[in-house]
């Protein structure tokens, strides 16, 4: 191949061989962010820089430019730029200084009111998630402070979840007012809703702990248009996060994660909670893929109320998605995983440490450049990762439950 034209084949065939190889980390369930974000930057600046000798060597030779040779300079020049620029980003990451002080959690965050910010899914599509209406209403039965509920897009778009969201909570709790928030990430909207403008009032009259169950859209609105409000929020519970070389791998095949859902929904509104100086508890894949609820663990809620046999059917559509697609003979409930933390925080084994949101160019196109991850340098968070005590039998027997205020539903 003559000269010129591998000037700008060579970079370009760069592009494939990276993706391969992090293909070929997602096959042995490893995060290899690390070693393919350098193993990429070095690739593309080598080849860059080869290629722009070919093309001048080309160039030089023929004493004319060749088309050939053009687009060798054109794309090495350009990868080369790109190379630089992101080695600079990754290096400047690390020189950042620290974040803010985070403020401590006061004693009262542990009977304190709660806000739930969630987006059910449960019933859209035969294999939409029904792990938020699991939370909901064991957050009803377990009889936690919950004041007010809004809704987020997400598993479902907004005015689905503020639908199921209405559903559960007439049948269990028709007190508590459910909001509709935010159809989309931040930046693409107004910076009000209905859901945003509740919180901000909730929090005028008193100290709540959130319990973010999806996208942080509504919660970062309130932060940035109300900050005054911030040291009113006591803590925030969200799902979210993982531990530096953790995927989210759900199931048996090797090429299936998922990504850190609520983070990559809306990274935005998430860097914007990460940012602020409220306590943060995280609530990890790692942690909730330690419950599952199989069709043993399904019988009860067949045999209770309406809102029981309403959730048995969604949770057996999912649980069948589970099954046939990533090959798993139970399914694990995440958000009540969170509502749980706050019921039995003694059950949680968490440690102290520092979290922030990554990227990787090379990474997103397989839906895990954007994770909440433990690194430094970070912002301080709890991060719960086991249970001290089994949790899933307690979290089964009481979401089946069927409360005698509604056992006529």
């Amino acid at each position: 191949m003559h000269m010129d034209k591998l000037s700008w084949k060579m970079p370009v065939y760069a592009f494939p061989v990276i993706y391969l190889f992090g293909f070929g980390f997602s096959f042995s369930n490893n995060d290899g962010r690390e070693i393919v974000e350098l193993f990429g930057i070095a690739l593309f600046l080598i080849t860059a820089l080869f290629g722009i000798v070919f093309a001048c060597v080309a160039i030089t030779k023929d004493r004319r430019i060749h088309w050939h040779a053009a687009l060798g300079l054109l794309v090495g020049t350009v990868l080369a730029v790109f190379s630089a620029s992101y080695a600079w980003a990754v290096v400047h990451q690390y020189l950042q200084p620290g974040y803010q002080t985070v403020r401590k959690m006061p004693d009262r965050a542990a009977s304190s009111n709660v806000w739930i910010d969630t987006d059910p899914a449960c019933g859209f599509k035969p294999n939409s998630d029904v792990d938020d209406c699991w939370a909901l209403v064991l957050a009803f039965r377990e009889k936690l402070p919950v004041i007010g509920i809004s809704t987020v897009f997400g598993n479902a778009p907004i005015q689905e979840t503020y639908k199921r969201a209405e559903k559960v909570t007439k049948a269990l709790n028709p007190a508590i007012p459910v909001f509709i928030g935010h159809g989309r990430p931040r930046g693409s909207q107004p910076d009000h809703s209905k859901a945003s403008m509740a919180l901000a009032d909730a929090l005028r009259h008193q100290h709540l702990t959130i319990l973010a169950l999806g996208p942080l859209t509504n919660i970062a609105n309130v932060i940035v248009n109300h900050p005054e409000l911030t040291k009113r929020i006591d803590r925030i519970v969200m799902v979210a996060g993982k531990r530096p070389g953790h995927l989210f791998h759900p199931g048996k095949q090797w090429w299936y994660h998922f990504r850190d859902f609520n983070i990559c929904m809306d990274t935005p509104a998430g860097q914007i909670v990460m940012q602020s100086d409220i306590p943060l508890t995280l609530i990890p894949f790692e942690l909730g893929s330690q419950v599952a609820i199989g069709p043993r663990q399904l019988v009860a809620l067949s045999h209770g109320n309406k809102i029981n046999r309403w959730l048995y059917r969604q949770s057996a559509a999912w649980l069948a998605h589970w099954q046939t697609t990533l090959r798993k003979k139970a399914f694990s409930p995440f958000d009540s995983v969170a509502v749980g933390y706050l019921r039995y925080p003694d059950y949680y084994k968490c440690m102290h440490t520092t979290a922030r949101i990554g990227f990787n160019l090379f990474l997103e196109p397989f839906g895990i450049g954007r994770d909440l991850e433990i690194l430094r340098p970070g912002r301080p968070v709890t991060y719960c990762y086991q249970f001290k005590k089994p949790i899933v039998d307690s979290l089964i027997a009481i979401t089946a439950a069927t409360p005698a205020a509604t056992s006529g539903n």
